[in-house]
């Protein structure tokens, strides 16, 4: 039932979707994470006053909003087949509704859970937000494995968990489907990195832990 409700949702908010247009990158950001080197990255963003859903997720959650996974790196086809860069492409456009070339892109959002779905798109979008950023240090294999993850059908075509977000309080949820934390606390814990003390977290969770893995915060 949760899962029919988060579908009819969906349907509702991507047919009042309106396309975002591709930012430049800000070259202080870009530097940022030049200067702490390739790899994954996990953002937690303070609240966007314009969106219902913000709000929302604001009120119990000390001002944040959203959290989402990043990846840095001058060449994606370190992480990704073709197949699953054609998967990433496919989702960029419909976010954009752009034919520039994606693969510009420096810093990969991979997974945004938003109204709309699960959405992968250019850090840029974000930049300027106010935020925390940290830097996961894991070998190779590991990023990689995170990567593919992230593209796996079962994340790339979750709906946004409504229900999971508006009974947050009493841990009611959909099994299918993810809000924007939970899909950063499930994807490190697949290899046993822990973001927050409990696997239903809020952006605010995911803030109190790892402090030590800060490279920026302006909250």
């Amino acid at each position: 039932m949760f899962h029919l409700i988060n579908k009819l949702l969906h349907k509702y908010y991507s047919k009042k979707w309106k396309t975002k247009t591709v930012r430049p990158l800000n070259n202080e950001k870009y530097r940022l994470f030049q200067q702490n080197g390739e790899g994954l990255y996990y953002i937690n963003f303070h609240g966007d006053d314009d969106n219902k859903i913000s709000k929302a997720i604001s009120a119990f959650s000390h001002g944040l909003s959203h959290s989402f996974i990043v990846l840095y790196t001058e060449d994606a086809s370190r992480y990704f087949s073709k197949t699953e860069m054609m998967l990433i492409e496919d989702k960029y456009r419909k976010y954009y509704g752009t034919n520039d070339n994606f693969l510009n892109t420096k810093i990969w959002v991979l997974g945004s859970a938003d109204n709309n779905g699960i959405n992968y798109l250019n850090y840029s979008t974000y930049q300027d937000r106010k935020q925390s950023i940290r830097k996961v240090k894991l070998v190779l294999p590991l990023q990689q494995f995170i990567c593919k993850w992230l593209v796996r059908p079962q994340i790339m075509n979750a709906y946004y968990d409504f229900v999971g977000l508006f009974l947050w309080g009493i841990k009611v949820e959909s099994k299918k489907d993810l809000f924007c934390s939970e899909l950063v606390y499930k994807c490190f814990d697949t290899i046993g990195i822990k973001v927050a003390k409990h696997n239903k977290p809020s952006p605010w969770d995911i803030e109190q832990c790892n402090k030590d893995w800060l490279v920026f915060s302006n909250l």
